[in-house]
């Protein structure tokens, strides 16, 4: 198994743990409210978008690693001087956006107090993040899994 088929399972474990805590998160905000960043479903949905970082990061630190040492994945290309494939880079840069949504986010409630709705700012920033990462991970899967 490559790290590439390896990243997509972990993307797709993480994604399916994700949801099920964002699920579990509007039901908690709707009967209990917002208390603290520390509620279980905002671990359970970070925990997906953590595994989801770890693999994404570790494979583009991999691979361009590789490549600075000759060995260029087939299919790369370099943003910033990161060197992979288009699918680990839109799901690394997926993730990152929807990590740096968290503290935003922390800080828009500290600032403006609860959401009326979903469509704030930071959960903006946080479903960009994660659309990219999804689209990311498809492209992966097509690229791990050729026809």
């Amino acid at each position: 198994m490559s790290r590439y088929h390896l990243a997509l399972w972990v993307l797709l474990a993480g994604k399916l743990l994700g949801a099920w805590g964002l699920t579990w998160d509007i039901q908690w905000h709707l009967l209990i409210g917002r208390d603290t960043f520390w509620i279980p479903p905002h671990v359970m949905m970070y925990g997906g978008v953590t595994g989801g970082l770890l693999v994404a990061f570790t494979v583009l630190a991999l691979d361009t690693y590789s490549a600075q040492r000759g060995t260029r994945p087939r299919g790369a290309i370099t943003i910033l001087g990161l060197t992979s494939t288009r699918g680990i880079h839109l799901a690394t840069w997926g993730v990152a956006l929807l990590i740096l949504a968290a503290p935003i986010d922390d800080l828009w409630h500290r600032l403006f107090g609860l959401d009326v709705t979903l469509w704030s700012p930071p959960h903006l920033l946080g479903l960009l993040g994660s659309a990219i990462n999804t689209l990311g991970t498809l492209v992966l899967a097509t690229e791990a899994y050729p026809a």
